[in-house]
């Protein structure tokens, strides 16, 4: 078990029609419960607005629920795992790290489920454990880049093993 902190990484001249369900789904496929989750969003500078902007429409609709609704993210492993990602959203409010945008619980889900709605976070330093520590939840923190080289150094700039996945850059 080596953990993760995968990046996906858009650039200026990405196709955005198709670099979004792939960021999307990167993240809450398995409810994020997986090493190789795509768990930060580098985005050059020039263009982060207008990719916060459509990943957060993206992420307002998302539902989760059961597995047997057959929506989009299904709930947590179990309830201390649910806990540690409300720990890490937590630390994202009193970081004052903005959310840009949640999915919502479904309605009519059964009791009982440990359920984590996706969240968009923008603006993550790289030195927060947000950006450094697997969250294993469907928490997506996203951060700005200027160059190709600085692009390197974010995503670099994790002690744990990265998983780079076609596409995961774009």
């Amino acid at each position: 078990e080596l953990g993760g902190k995968s990046p996906q990484v858009v650039f200026a001249d990405a196709d955005f029609d198709a670099m979004l369900p792939v960021i999307v789904n990167a993240i809450v496929q398995n409810s994020g419960q997986t090493c190789s989750a795509g768990s930060r969003l580098l985005v050059q500078r020039s263009v982060y607005e207008q990719v916060l902007e459509r990943v957060g429409a993206a992420f307002g609709k998302l539902r989760v629920g059961s597995a047997a609704m057959d929506l989009d993210c299904g709930p947590l492993i179990r309830k201390t795992q649910q806990e540690r990602v409300a720990g890490f959203l937590r630390d994202a409010a009193d970081s004052k790290i903005p959310v840009v945008a949640q999915g919502r619980i479904a309605d009519g889900v059964p009791a009982g489920g440990f359920y984590q709605a996706p969240t968009l976070l923008r603006d993550v330093p790289i030195q927060h454990r947000l950006a450094q520590e697997e969250v294993f939840g469907p928490v997506l923190s996203a951060m700005s880049f200027e160059d190709e080289a600085d692009a390197i150094r974010l995503a670099n700039g994790t002690d744990f093993g990265l998983v780079a996945r076609a596409p995961a850059v774009f």
